[in-house]
């Protein structure tokens, strides 16, 4: 499907007015509309899913997209000057990007391939126009977003009649998340609170318990957990397991253990044991998950 040629239009810089200040051309992209060439593409009532391949040698103005969105990073080194990202960034790296941000992010390598899930303001409106929608663009590594991103990119390349449905479902999922994690953001937490934090991320392949933690800590577990969880967005046991899948993704990603090794390395008692979390975290086995990536 051929897209219009974006538009160039005249923008302050970002950032609050100055006197004085010269305009800066920017280049508006309409709803759906990224640079690179597009391989699959399904536009909804309300959102549009589609996956891209960088063209290296296509010209990338600074530039703003006139819808909020998402965007998966597939494969490929990703520049990104979106919050909570340190530079260049691969998969599964996930930006959500509000609706007339200006930027200029943009691959570092020739192999660059992304996802994107784009949202008309009617949708962002249902959800009472979230005003953490609507601030800086951020980004994360790890966590539900990039979970959620995988199973888009699985429904787009196995679509059927069902598929819009999900789709859609998964979008309001992803907006959701979206706007936890920026309040989340904004919460300044307890310098024990981050201590916990750090002790169960860095220690999630070894036996981390909640009662361990608290007394490790010095503080009551009941306020532990209901702290955590207020400053998370989930349990101390919870963030295990969901680092142990992360773990688990990146090492069948690489694609040089087995299974049964991946387990073990990720903190699994067995490979059961990581085929049960691995299809509660994405809806796919760990073996459907490597046949996806080595047929994309």
């Amino acid at each position: 499907m051929a897209r219009p040629s974006p538009p160039i239009i005249a923008s302050r810089p970002p950032g609050p007015a100055l006197a004085g200040a010269t305009l800066a051309f920017v280049q508006r992209l309409p709803f759906g509309t990224f640079f690179g060439e597009e391989r699959r593409v399904i536009e909804l009532d309300g959102v549009a899913l589609g996956e891209f391949v960088d063209r290296p040698d296509e010209p990338k103005a600074r530039h703003m997209h006139e819808d909020a969105h998402f965007w998966f990073v597939l494969k490929g080194a990703y520049r990104s000057s979106a919050a909570g990202l340190d530079g260049i960034c691969g998969a599964p790296t996930t930006i959500f990007v509000p609706a007339g941000t200006t930027h200029e992010d943009r691959f570092q390598s020739r192999d660059g391939r992304f996802l994107t899930l784009s949202i008309r303001p009617e949708l962002i409106a249902r959800l009472g126009g979230h005003r953490a929608l609507a601030e800086q663009a951020f980004g994360v590594t790890g966590g539900e977003l990039p979970w959620l991103g995988r199973r888009l990119h699985e429904e787009l390349r196995q679509r059927d009649a069902v598929s819009p449905l999900v789709i859609e479902g998964l979008a309001l999922e992803l907006l959701g998340h979206a706007a936890r994690e920026r309040e989340r953001r904004g919460r300044a937490a307890e310098p024990w609170l981050r201590a916990a934090f750090e002790i169960v991320n860095d220690g999630y392949r070894q036996g981390v318990t909640a009662q361990g933690l608290a007394a490790a800590l010095g503080v009551p577990a009941l306020r532990l957990g209901r702290s955590f969880r207020r400053a998370f967005g989930c349990s101390p046991g919870e963030l295990v397991r969901r680092r142990r899948v992360e773990k688990a993704e990146e090492l069948v990603r690489a694609g040089r253990l087995s299974l049964a090794e991946v387990a073990l390395a990720s903190g699994f008692a067995d490979q059961a044991q990581l085929t049960k979390a691995f299809r509660r975290a994405t809806g796919l086995t760990p073996g459907r998950y490597r046949r996806l990536l080595r047929s994309s």
